[in-house]
């Protein structure tokens, strides 16, 4: 479509080039210079009566040409007002021919979202059911490999749908207040499992002193983030090692995740963000993916005035390097510990190990950032002159720290690996964070240091009171909101439609409304607007509505909070994001 509006647009201006040449007041200019150019050279040459004649046929040429041209200007302006209304028509044609393409192109987007998001929810909602339930640890194995499987496939899902929608130019950025150290610290330990079946050392450090809230668009954030960090866990061969560093530098917050994976050669480290693209392509027979990632970041940073870089060996590994411009919304850091109380005590770090070199600088990192002016080093175990000890478990000291009852933090590389159960010795699991570390030194009975003590309820143990009114039309998903809601000790109606839940809810109270949008008779939005009259008319309490849909691009997410919906739940289910809805709106 490009080509055919340069081709029409080089017409034009060969059209007006050629115009110049055989314009009728282009041609008078040129009769007239001829006419004076005659009477010139007759007047220098010829008698006096001679000029004279040469005057009269000189005014008649004129006259001649001027009233010819006149005639032909006329033909001439009439042919060009009817070339450039031809052109503006083309022109016009083409214009609704693209902006029909990139509608049905939308439209073809948000309705492949939507079918291919209706059954992943259902199959991603059951294995989680099932995985609360079942006691069997090859079943759960089983369940294990569906669950990473299926959220692979809606990985990709995604990549495709984004990559499209930044090619159409539908992609926006949503800067919203974010408690950096929260958000990623969460990323860091959702990737923990994965790192430590390869048995890789994950050494993550997250400034406690970037300002506590800051604008971002977190999710986009975190997608960039999580894609980096899943390809240096991917690209790293079994015990290596990967460096993830958050800081904040001139209000810019700066990621650096590094790998001692397999590296990228020179030549090829500019073509890892272009779609479609890998190092090389046994990379992709061997590792997988679509080669989409890397170039939807790019594209992502692009749109967040930011820069996503790489330094590269090959065969030694590879550093990204992100960097954002925010704007600081609280420049205090976060208070995550009570200075006064931890300052006064005295730390010691036992190296008894290469390995516990690195984890125990990080510590010690920590540990300064929190306040702790008193820390000592050890190359072997030592009762006297600490309060506290951290240690990596081995052989050699184990038996004598626990005789010792010595208040001391144990650093688990692993979840799998126990401790003997004792009051004086707590474990920390390795990926080491702020809150995990305060929450080690919490358990070991060190009094008053946590600023914010809100344990994370046991996913298992969660009970909301209310009734909600469910409004799903999809009978797959009605069984699966149904588990979910009953898990919670919640009393709940479904409604098969719009139509349905609005005669329902004339008749009954709710405390809350998960509206899905793609429903027969009456959709989601017309839904809760026939409800919202309906409060209105009767002087009720405004009822929350959630938009429950598997319709999730940005202009969809748009027309929910325009036609006054509280909040948004996408498909498939995320059982700690509906979790925090019910937290938000149902009394506990």
């Amino acid at each position: 479509m490009q080509d055919r509006l340069d081709k029409y647009i080089k017409e034009y201006e060969s059209n007006n080039l050629r115009n110049i040449l055989v314009n009728p007041l282009f041609r008078i200019k040129v009769t007239h210079f001829i006419a004076i150019f005659v009477l010139v050279i007759s007047a220098l040459f010829f008698t006096h009566d001679t000029v004279g004649i040469f005057l009269q046929l000189s005014l008649a040429v004129i006259v001649f040409f001027h009233d010819m041209d006149d005639r032909y200007l006329k033909s001439a302006l009439s042919k060009k007002i009817q070339i450039l209304r031809e052109q503006e028509f083309k022109l016009i044609e083409l214009k609704d021919i693209a902006e029909t393409s990139v509608k049905s192109k939308d439209e073809f987007l948000a309705n492949m979202s939507h079918e291919i998001r209706t059954p992943m929810n259902a199959i991603l909602g059951f294995v989680s059911v099932l995985k609360k339930q079942s006691k069997d640890e090859k079943s759960l194995k089983y369940l294990n490999i569906i669950d990473e499987s299926g959220k692979s496939l809606l990985t990709i899902i995604n990549d495709i749908l984004d990559f499209a929608k930044i090619q159409s130019g539908q992609f926006y950025i949503d800067r919203q207040p974010t408690q950096v150290i929260a958000e990623f610290s969460n990323t860091i330990l959702l990737f923990a499992s994965k790192v430590y079946e390869k048995h890789l050392i994950y050494v993550t450090y997250i400034d406690p002193k970037i300002p506590s809230i800051i604008a971002l668009d977190s999710n986009r954030v975190k997608q960039v983030f999580y894609n980096i960090l899943s390809n240096a866990i991917k690209f790293t061969p079994n015990y290596g090692k990967i460096n993830v560093l958050i800081t904040f530098e001139k209000n810019d917050l700066v990621i650096s995740v590094e790998d001692s994976g397999i590296g990228i050669a020179k030549e090829k480290q500019s073509k890892i963000f272009s779609a479609f693209e890998q190092a090389d392509i046994s990379t992709t027979r061997k590792f997988g993916g679509t080669g989409l990632g890397l170039s939807i970041s790019a594209s992502l940073v692009e749109l967040m005035d930011g820069s996503l870089s790489v330094e590269s060996v090959e065969g030694e590994g590879s550093t990204f390097h992100l960097r954002l411009p925010t704007e600081i919304i609280d420049a205090k850091a976060t208070k995550l510990i009570d200075s006064k109380k931890i300052s006064n005590l005295t730390f010691a770090l036992l190296n008894s190990c290469e390995e516990c070199k690195e984890n125990m600088e990080l510590i010690k990192k920590y540990l300064y950032a929190f306040g702790v002016k008193n820390i000592i080093e050890l190359d072997s175990f030592q009762k006297d002159s600490y309060d506290v000890l951290f240690f990596i478990p081995d052989d050699e000291y184990n038996e004598d720290i626990i005789n010792s009852k010595i208040l001391s933090i144990a650093m688990l590389r692993t979840d799998f690996f126990k401790i003997i159960d004792s009051q004086y010795i707590k474990p920390l699991n390795a990926p080491f964070v702020p809150k995990s570390i305060i929450e080690a030194l919490t358990d070991l009975g060190i009094e008053n240091i946590k600023i914010e003590d809100r344990v994370d309820k046991d996913e298992n143990s969660v009970q909301f009171k209310g009734t909600i009114l469910v409004v799903e039309d999809n009978l797959t998903n009605q069984a699966l909101i149904s588990v979910l809601l009953d898990d919670y000790g919640l009393n709940y109606k479904i409604a098969n439609d719009g139509l349905e839940a609005v005669a329902i809810f004339q008749k009954e109270s709710f405390d809350l409304i998960l509206m899905d949008e793609n429903m027969p008779n009456l959709n989601g939005v017309e839904s809760s607007l026939e409800i919202k009259k309906y409060e209105e008319k009767h002087s009720l309490t405004r009822t929350p509505v959630i938009a429950f849909t598997a319709s999730v691009l940005d202009r969809d997410r748009d027309k929910f909070l325009v036609a006054g919906f509280d909040g948004f739940l996408a498909k498939p289910v995320d059982v700690k994001a509906l979790e925090r809805v019910l937290d938000r709106y149902l009394n506990l």
